[in-house]
């Protein structure tokens, strides 16, 4: 709910902007000139983008969970992440196979079997504000069901095209990998 009333809240503040900016243009302009001003606007407007991933994996709910929400020890089933370590319960630092370092803030939910991450220090994404959600629930037969979704500004389609194929593939062997060490 939080969420959509800040989104609510900033589509307003846009709309305002726009509105003013049609008013400092006045009715002396053509519609043309108007129309170049809201666009060159808009290009400067952070984008929010979504991904989101449902996986079936092979193994008990609560040996999933185990792992998802122990915090640490994500390498194990993360394909990108060389290391991991975990501080004051809910700051985790990663060191990526590439090279880069990730630091951010997670939260589990043992009641909703809920784990979510927000990446708060990054240099290896061409993104910004990037928070992730984990959940897992019983699924058919002893299996479980992993919705994995993430949030991230990204101003370019064509960044976040090819961002998002290679985040559903990591989902993709991450989810495999859950499975092999559940």
């Amino acid at each position: 709910m939080v969420f959509l009333q800040q989104n609510i809240k900033k589509g307003f503040e846009l709309i305002c902007q726009i509105n003013e900016l049609i008013h400092q243009i006045g009715t002396r302009h053509s519609l043309n000139l108007c129309t170049v001003q809201i666009f060159n606007h808009l290009k400067t407007v952070k984008m929010k983008r979504f991904i989101s991933t449902q996986h079936e994996i092979a193994a008990p709910i609560d040996k999933i969970w185990s792992k998802i929400a122990q915090g640490d020890g994500v390498e194990s089933w993360l394909p990108i992440i060389k290391s991991s370590t975990l501080e004051a319960g809910n700051r985790r630092f990663c060191e990526m196979h590439e090279g880069g370092k990730l630091e951010e803030t997670i939260l589990a939910s043992e009641g909703t079997k809920t784990f979510m991450y927000s990446i708060d220090k990054q240099e290896a994404f061409p993104a910004k504000n990037i928070v992730g959600t984990m959940r897992v629930e019983k699924s058919t037969e002893g299996n479980t069901k992993l919705f994995w979704d993430v949030e991230m500004e990204v101003e370019e389609d064509e960044v976040f095209a090819e961002l998002k194929n290679n985040i559903e593939q990591v989902y993709q062997m991450s989810a495999a990998k859950l499975s092999e060490i559940a």
